[in-house]
């Protein structure tokens, strides 16, 4: 199956449809953030990524996710927590790739969240976990259960690819570090918050949708990764059709955008392979709310404004 079905205006508007009652609720109204509790742990936070209406839109999708696979009533202060932690993963990533740019800089978990703009997050996240008397179950969660056990395995598999030393092996175990276990942690936050017990086919629904978002935000950051370095998934695809791979280089630096058509037509074997990919992963998540994070992003993809507006975070910034 390819991705041109996902891609249609009739898909569009069926998941705008589904979507727009986050999006109203949790973008616009920005619910999440109307507590007490809330406004006291955001007091003085600057970070950019606190910012981001999308962190909350997606978050909210996460919660009902959660409720519908493990049909748990969720404390209603639930949703800040999981956003903190999802710009606070954002706040590590843009420190990581900053500290490695100037090369002189640490980048040990330790010294990657002594950033200014990570531990701004981390802080906030902290005082609002603490308020609500779950923070040493969720920082266990975090630091524990996660960063410290995969951290290091993230900084070898991107230092390997940056170097242009890993195949598409490494990038595909990076991506489930960074992306899957990433988004089996906001599981476990969500549950940590409220104290439920473990349900391991929720948690593994959560890493499934996490891999394969990847696989699509890779697709829309390919300019942008292959200009900075920065290893990527598609990228990693294109090593095993070499005659591709120079027509896509080329095309970095040109003024095409780099659409689903652009791919289907110049790189017809790699667009294939990695289409299926993304249907493989879309079609293994069965949770609705995860499902609709996924549609999210493959109607985006289908839309041209999307193509002519800069998906990408400042990297550094």
């Amino acid at each position: 199956m390819s991705l041109e079905p996902f891609l249609t205006r009739r898909f569009r508007y069926w998941t705008a449809l589904r979507a727009t009652p986050y999006i109203y609720t949790y973008g616009m109204r920005r619910r999440f953030r109307t507590y007490p509790q809330a406004h006291r742990a955001l007091e003085g936070v600057q970070n950019p990524e606190m910012k981001r209406t999308a962190h909350d839109v997606y978050c909210a999708m996460f919660l009902r996710a959660y409720h519908q696979a493990t049909k748990m009533r969720l404390n209603p202060l639930t949703g800040l927590a999981v956003t903190l932690f999802t710009a606070f993963m954002y706040a590590l990533d843009d420190e990581y790739e900053t500290r490695q740019l100037r090369t002189q800089e640490p980048t040990d978990l330790r010294s990657v969240m002594s950033g200014a703009g990570v531990s701004e997050v981390w802080e906030a996240l902290r005082r609002y976990c603490s308020e609500a008397g779950c923070w040493e179950a969720v920082r266990r969660e975090i630091i524990d259960n996660f960063l410290d056990r995969w951290f290091e395995d993230y900084r070898k598999h991107v230092e390997t690819l940056r170097r242009s030393e890993g195949g598409l092996d490494s990038a595909l175990a990076l991506v489930e570090i960074d992306s899957g276990h990433s988004l089996r942690c906001a599981y476990r936050v969500i549950r940590a918050f409220n104290g439920h017990e473990h349900d391991s086919a929720c948690e593994e629904q959560f890493g499934v949708m996490g891999v394969g978002g990847k696989f699509m935000d890779d697709l829309s950051d390919f300019r942008e990764d292959v200009m900075a370095g920065a290893p990527n998934l598609l990228w990693s695809f294109l090593a095993e059709e070499p005659r591709e791979r120079n027509i896509a280089d080329a095309a970095v630096t040109g003024a095409d955008l780099l659409t689903p058509a652009w791919w289907r037509t110049n790189c017809p074997m790699t667009y294939r392979r990695y289409s299926e990919a993304i249907i493989h992963y879309r079609r293994r998540v069965v949770v609705p709310g995860l499902v609709l994070t996924l549609d999210l992003f493959l109607a985006l993809l289908g839309t041209d404004r999307f193509w002519r507006t800069s998906t990408v975070r400042t990297r550094g910034g």
